[in-house]
């Protein structure tokens, strides 16, 4: 069996899937359309970094020709895995083309692409603008287009099932994934004084950053801490300050952790995001997260800097839950009970 991912990467997930696969014997490949803006990599990338509404008549032509031919290149490919739903070819013509062809055909969807407004301001009070691709109409009708021509969706987490499920008869939960083994623990000191907390908003509205740093502004002057916003930055070096910090603190809006949190845990710092309640017994018991909002972020963080002995235990549980939950190779098994399901065989 060999799958291809395509046409981009969010958070190094579409990589991990890939990678992971490969160590489970199934051949696997992620193309990009462009490169990614914090580094992530991929196999094969078309180098197309114009928006096309900035492209000529001439680059239009040309790289929609380089987008077809890219997926031609690759029809003796089983499966067909559009990350966030997004085209490779113009106007949705992959996925109709390989539906045709006997291709099966998946949509991974990450988050704001596929959320919708109407059903996730029932549940989440923090929810912002910002947190949904485009208006839910265009989404809705984005999602009856996707579902007519793609043979099932997957989610990466409890929150987007609802979203999916009233478009797609097929909907998968996939976990993600964190390269555990490549991430080194490195557990708060119980006598810590000053702890190290960082917090990495790719968007600020997003990730209710302006509310962090309030309170981080409100506690400074009383505790004795580091602070550094991650911005701007590869992913690589990113990953470099986790592993030094002690507390990480993710997306406070979303009602979700987020990759950011997972790569903290797995390098022992202790991780802050917001959980919706109605999501909380979809998770693991030992979820070692601490659920965290706008309104109490700074509650939170206080106590654990009034009480740095908790950093060290929720740092060891934290390093504990993604071995036993995200490592690689785990999360290529759920993509195969995936494809077992689907009746693709693995030879």
């Amino acid at each position: 069996m060999k799958i291809v991912t395509l046409p981009k990467e969010t958070a190094g997930q579409a990589w991990d899937m890939t990678i992971g696969l490969r160590s489970m014997g199934i051949e696997s490949e992620l193309l990009t359309r462009s490169p990614h803006q914090f580094g992530y990599p991929s196999d094969s990338c078309l180098n197309i970094t114009k928006p096309i509404h900035e492209q000529t008549f001439s680059e239009k032509f040309s790289n929609a020709a380089r987008r077809t031919n890219a997926i031609v290149k690759r029809l003796d490919a089983d499966v067909f895995n559009f990350w966030c739903g997004a085209p490779l070819a113009p106007a949705q013509l992959g996925q109709r083309v390989l539906g045709k062809l006997g291709k099966t055909t998946l949509v991974t969807f990450n988050g704001s692409e596929v959320r919708l407004k109407s059903l996730a301001e029932k549940n989440n009070p923090y929810t912002h603008p910002s947190l949904y691709a485009r208006p839910e109409a265009d989404t809705r009708a984005w999602l009856e287009m996707l579902s007519s021509r793609t043979d099932a969706a997957v989610v990466m987490y409890p929150e987007l099932e609802e979203y999916a499920s009233e478009y797609f008869d097929c909907v998968y939960t996939v976990t993600r994934t964190v390269d555990v083994v490549g991430s080194t623990p490195s557990y708060p000191d119980p006598e810590l004084s000053e702890p190290y907390i960082v917090h990495a908003p790719s968007k600020w509205d997003t990730k209710g950053t302006e509310s962090i740093i309030d309170a981080v502004e409100s506690l400074e002057s009383e505790y004795s801490f580091h602070f550094k916003l991650l911005e701007n930055m590869p992913n690589s070096k990113v990953k470099e300050e986790l592993e030094m910090a002690d507390i990480v603190i993710g997306g406070l809006r979303q009602g979700t952790f987020g990759v950011l949190s997972l790569e903290g845990m797995a390098r022992g710092a202790a991780a802050l995001a917001y959980i919706r309640s109605d999501l909380l017994d979809r998770r693991p018991d030992e979820l070692p997260v601490v659920n965290t909002n706008l309104e109490t972020v700074e509650q939170i963080l206080k106590n654990l800097l009034q009480n740095p002995e908790q950093l060290h235990e929720v740092g060891k549980r934290s390093r504990a839950y993604v071995e036993s939950h995200h490592e690689r190779t785990q999360v290529a098994k759920q993509w195969i009970e995936v494809f077992d399901d689907l009746g693709l065989s693995r030879t």
